[in-house]
C-alpha cells in the first residue's frame, strides 16, 4: 500500500540506439508488468495478462516506443526540442477564430447506464466499441478496504461548537490510517465536491426497524450524457444497533451545523474503541433516504439489491 519504485537506467546509454533498443523494451515491458500486478485489481492475473500482451497489443506498444527513440536520434542526433525547428519556419500563426469545433455525439443507447460496478460482460449490457464511452469512478481502493475491515458506525462530537462526527469503525489501524490519508491527499481536509458519496438507509427491515445499511462510493459522474457504461466501485454494510438513538441525535446535530466530520475509528479485538481524529474530512453531503423513498435507479440499490431488497418500482 505504500510501495514505490526505482528504475534504473544507465547514464550515457541512449534508449533508442539500437545496442540498447532490445533492453529498453524489455525494460518497458516489466515496468507495465510489474504496475499493472500492483495497482489493478482483476479475478484472474493469467488471463488478464494474456489478453493486454495477446489482445491488446501491449508488446507492439512497446516496440513502437522503443522504434519512436530509434527514429528520434536518428533525425535529431538525441533528444528533440521544439525550438530545434525555429530556424526553418520563423513565421508564426495564430488560430483562425472561424475554425471548426467539433462536438462529439456519443450514439443513442437502449438500455440504461448501469450504475454501481456491474460486469462488463453480462447479457443486458451495451456493447462498447470506444473506451471514451466507458469509465469507472471509484474513491474505494480495493485491497486497503479488505484488509481494514470496516465493520460499523459510530457518531458524536468532539467539542461542544464543533460540528458532528461520523466514524467509520475498522479492524486494522494501519489499513484504516491509509485510507483516510490517500482521501486527505486527493481532496484536502475538506470534501468540497463532495467526491465521497455517503448514503444510509433506514427501515429496511420491518422486524428491526433500527438496522440500517450504508454505502461508501463515489459520486455519480455529472458527464453521463457522454457515456455509455459507468462502473463504479463501492462498499456496503449492514448496521445492526439495538435502538436508532445515536443515529438520530446524530441527524439532530448535522441538519442544526449544516456539516460533519468523517473520521475513521479503530476497533481491534479486545480493546477500547479509539477514534483517530487527525485524520478527519470535513462533509456537507449526507445522503439519507428511508428504504421504501429508493428509486430504482438511486445509489442507494447498491445496498438493496445485492440483498435482495428491491426498490419501488418509479
Amino acid at each position: 500500500d505504500r510501495m514505490r519504485a526505482c528504475v534504473r537506467w544507465p547514464v550515457g546509454v541512449f534508449p533508442g540506439s539500437p545496442s540498447s533498443s532490445g533492453d529498453f523494451i524489455a525494460m518497458l515491458l516489466e515496468i507495465a508488468g510489474t504496475v499493472f500486478a500492483a495497482t489493478c485489481h482483476t479475478k484472474n492475473f493469467k488471463n488478464a495478462a494474456s489478453q493486454l500482451f495477446e489482445t491488446d497489443a501491449a508488446m507492439e506498444r512497446a516496440a513502437m516506443i522503443g522504434s519512436l527513440c530509434l527514429c528520434r536520434q536518428r533525425i535529431f542526433g538525441g533528444v528533440s526540442r521544439l525550438a530545434s525547428w525555429d530556424k526553418y519556419s520563423p513565421t508564426r500563426y495564430d488560430a483562425m477564430p472561424e475554425r471548426p469545433i467539433v462536438h462529439r455525439e456519443c450514439p443513442p443507447c437502449s438500455t440504461p447506464t448501469p450504475v454501481g460496478g456491474e460486469p462488463l460482460d453480462r447479457a443486458d449490457s451495451p456493447k462498447i466499441t470506444d473506451h471514451r464511452h466507458v469509465k469507472v469512478s471509484s474513491v474505494i481502493d480495493v485491497h486497503l478496504w479488505d484488509r481494514a475491515g470496516w465493520t460499523g458506525a459510530a457518531y458524536g462530537v468532539v467539542a461542544p461548537r464543533a460540528p458532528p462526527f461520523l466514524a467509520l469503525m475498522f479492524k486494522d489501524r494501519e489499513a484504516a490510517e491509509s485510507i483516510f490519508e490517500r482521501w486527505r491527499d486527493r481532496f484536502g481536509t475538506a470534501d468540497k465536491d463532495e467526491e465521497i458519496h455517503i448514503s444510509i438507509i433506514r427501515r429496511f427491515s420491518a422486524q428491526n426497524p433500527a438496522h440500517y445499511g450504508m454505502v461508501v462510493t463515489s459520486k455519480r459522474p455529472v458527464d453521463l450524457a457522454e457515456l455509455r457504461l459507468v462502473s463504479m466501485v463501492s462498499r456496503t454494510l449492514t448496521v445492526e444497533p439495538h435502538d436508532d438513538l445515536n443515529l438520530k441525535r446524530f441527524l439532530d446535530f448535522f441538519e442544526k451545523a449544516g456539516a460533519y466530520f468523517l473520521m475513521p475509528m479503530v476497533l481491534a479485538p479486545g480493546q477500547q474503541p479509539r477514534l483517530i481524529k487527525e485524520l478527519y474530512l470535513l462533509k456537507r453531503t449526507l445522503h439519507v433516504k428511508m428504504a421504501s423513498e429508493v428509486g430504482p435507479h438511486d445509489m442507494e440499490n447498491m445496498f438493496l439489491e445485492p440483498r435482495g431488497l428491491r426498490p419501488r418500482q418509479a
